[in-house]
């Protein structure tokens, strides 16, 4: 059996669905796992033991064109976890027989299988929710932290790359992509010439953003691909950053982090926090979407209790 997972469209989601490759490798064993991916997220799951391949859809075809694409792949199972009715209708039109989607929406008619999964109340993980949608096919399947994997030559490249910079090595991502409430970016470029006035390493990840005015630091925002940033991330001590894909990356490399979130909503750390034991997230005060009640301190903390306990 052909079975494609269909994840929302980004960096943090596809890692948030790959527990539906571990739990479909466990309990059918013999199943062939394919993941559609678009441009950003393509070659994210390279590596991985339990996906078989990546499905690149280029942007701007039509639903027919994305259909015939996907028919010629023959699939016998899709399981749409970015329901919309684009996407449930593409899928149809593919001929995959067996299509598991949300049971919710309008469009639903459009799917064989309708999954009972309601995210509000956000009470549950996002990684948990998408484990539901696979509960019609009569898989029920504990929660286990998702992974990514690197080649040795791309830690290799890494680790040459950081060289020389003071350890332990702190990444700081002060973008969010417009999904996440975040810090105001002055907050992290303080966080970053206090982190560095006490001799930790930085490097600054995430699309590119104002200047850091701090000497010393590699600033790699917008110079990475993303196996590069996948590695760099790797070779980090800790990840410091809002709820956002680099985030959950950081986390499915091993690498902890200090997470900064607003408490409350569909967007609060219930649904989207960490998936690492020794990240910590700090939430700021109800009302503040900003972020602004958490402290530079608070976060020199966290990071400080990590790589305590990190021995």
């Amino acid at each position: 059996m052909k079975v494609l997972i269909v994840p929302r469209d980004g960096l943090g989601d596809l890692v948030l669905s790959l527990p539906l490759a571990n739990a479909l490798k466990k309990h059918r064993p013999g199943w062939e796992v394919f993941y559609l991916v678009n441009r950003k997220q393509a070659s994210m799951t390279w590596g991985h033991p339990l996906v078989d391949e990546e499905v690149l859809v280029e942007p701007g075809l039509a639903v027919y064109e994305k259909a015939r694409f996907l028919r010629s792949f023959h699939f016998d199972i899709v399981i749409d976890l970015y329901p919309s009715p684009e996407s449930a209708l593409t899928l149809a039109l593919a001929g995959i027989p067996q299509r598991v989607g949300t049971m919710y929406r309008w469009f639903s008619f459009l799917y064989t299988y309708r999954a009972k999964v309601r995210k509000h109340p956000s009470i549950k993980h996002e990684a948990e929710y998408n484990l539901e949608y696979l509960t019609p096919l009569g898989i029920r399947a504990e929660l286990e932290r998702p992974s990514l994997y690197l080649r040795e030559e791309e830690k290799r490249w890494a680790r040459q790359l950081l060289e020389g910079i003071p350890g332990p090595v702190i990444a700081i991502n002060p973008s969010s992509g417009g999904t996440s409430r975040n810090w105001p970016f002055e907050k992290y470029r303080d966080l970053t010439r206090k982190l560095k006035e006490r001799g930790f390493g930085i490097v600054i990840t995430g699309d590119r953003g104002p200047e850091m005015d701090v000497e010393g630091i590699l600033d790699l925002r917008g110079k990475t691909s993303i196996r590069e940033l996948m590695a760099v991330l790797e070779a980090s001590s800790i990840l410091v950053s809002s709820s956002t894909g680099p985030m959950h990356i950081a986390c499915a490399l091993d690498t902890p982090t200090v997470s900064l979130f607003y408490p409350e909503g569909v967007a609060g750390p219930t649904r989207w926090g960490p998936l690492h034991p020794l990240s910590i997230v700090l939430t700021s005060e109800p009302g503040d979407q900003h972020l602004e009640s958490i402290s530079i301190d608070e976060v020199i903390a966290a990071v400080e209790k990590i790589l305590e306990s990190s021995g």
